[in-house]
């Protein structure tokens, strides 16, 4: 949900969101608080969330070092994603 209590199931998910959604399924336990280079996710609210996976090699930034946490996430993107889960469920 949102602060204001509300859960938006109409609204587009941000790269952020996403991200903190998949750590959350994996409940990871020990969350990464080693940077990750992006540019633009340190004090991010996902920041944890989002060095995690990406030092699991799940998620990647867009290019010239940025993450861009609040852009909304393509489905290819998530497609991305969930493929890498999946391999790196079988090692």
């Amino acid at each position: 949900g949102r602060p204001d209590g509300r859960f938006h199931s109409g609204d587009p998910v941000t790269r952020a969101e996403f991200v903190a959604m998949v750590a959350n399924a994996l409940n990871l336990d020990t969350i990464s608080d080693s940077g990750s280079g992006y540019s633009d996710t340190k004090g991010h609210w996902a920041e944890l969330a989002i060095n995690s996976l990406t030092a699991a090699g799940v998620v990647e930034g867009v290019g010239a070092g940025a993450f861009m946490p609040n852009q909304k996430i393509s489905r290819a993107e998530i497609s991305a994603i969930l493929a890498r889960l999946m391999v790196l469920d079988q090692a």
